[in-house]
């Protein structure tokens, strides 16, 4: 699942969403097998031709759940299933409320069908409480903590393949100074700002990570230098251009530098690491606000 475009407290927002909404369906679920097994008259959530869409889950599903996961391909494959699941559900309460016996098969497809759901549903609930503890909680960006079994993976599939993966050290210019004027608070936001933008700027498979303080990391893959390039261009001139508002509304501008390092076949991941590293060293000794490439010592 993709979660990396929300903020941390909206990740955390959803999770308990899916936890409440969850627990309701447990409760429909309770109340539907006291139907079958007393043979009482059931409620509209359980009876009704649309009772996927009147459960509480149902109608959590078609509004907030799907604004919160309708990009995940396992959403429709959870629509899908709660919908046959309150099929099968109505039929099996109009058999027992007319005291009639439940066929065994009929009762196995229904619980086929309600154990698919909550397959999906708790997969759901896994990815996105992972990406929570894997996450940064200020910027949202992936952390340090995680960032080399993420990497190292990645530079073994680039050993196996050998296609082109290029790391990115991105530093806030100056950062100091703003922490200093406007407070460590302000300088949060203005963080959390500049995350936000490049998560916008790169795609779904690139990597982010927060590197420590006022510096991050990116993990670009499937892409030659000249394009890893120009995406750096890219980050660089949205940061410089945003506008940030100070305690006293002051407009508060920000720049970032960049190192550009390939992680070539041969290279280590601590050397790719490095060479990204010195990179940046190299766009901030030439002025700041600019990306500068590693660049391979002769042989």
């Amino acid at each position: 699942m993709t979660v990396r475009a929300r903020s941390f407290e909206e990740r955390l927002d959803a999770l308990s969403e899916l936890e409440h909404h969850f627990a309701h369906h447990d409760a429909w679920l309770e109340r539907l097998h006291r139907t079958l097994v007393c043979r009482i008259p059931a409620e509209a959530d359980i009876t009704d031709e649309k009772a996927h869409c009147k459960c509480n889950l149902g109608r959590w599903l078609g509004d907030r759940g799907e604004t919160i996961f309708g990009h995940d391909p396992r959403f429709a494959k959870i629509l899908s299933a709660h919908e046959v699941m309150h099929g099968q559900a109505r039929t099996l309460a109009a058999e027992a409320v007319a005291g009639r016996p439940i066929p065994p098969d009929r009762y196995d497809r229904f619980v086929e069908v309600l154990t698919a759901l909550r397959t999906e549903i708790k997969a759901l609930h896994t990815d996105l409480a992972t990406g929570i503890v894997k996450s940064d909680p200020l910027t949202g960006a992936e952390n340090r903590l995680w960032m080399r079994q993420r990497l190292e993976f990645e530079v073994a599939q680039a050993h196996a393949s050998g296609e082109a993966v290029n790391l990115i050290m991105m530093d806030v210019d100056h950062f100091k100074r703003i922490n200093d004027r406007f407070g460590h608070l302000f300088g949060d936001q203005v963080l959390a700002g500049i995350a936000e933008s490049v998560t916008a700027s790169v795609r779904a498979q690139d990597l982010f990570f927060r590197y420590g303080g006022e510096e991050f990391l990116l993990c670009i893959r499937h892409a030659d230098l000249s394009a890893v390039m120009t995406l750096c261009e890219r980050i660089r001139t949205t940061v410089e251009g945003l506008r940030f508002s100070g305690p006293q509304d002051e407009d508060v501008r920000v720049t970032a530098s960049f190192g550009l390092a390939p992680l070539d076949p041969g290279t280590t991941l601590d050397g790719a690491i490095d060479n990204a590293d010195r990179a940046l060293y190299d766009a901030k000794a030439a002025g700041r606000n600019r990306v500068a490439i590693w660049d391979r010592p002769a042989a």
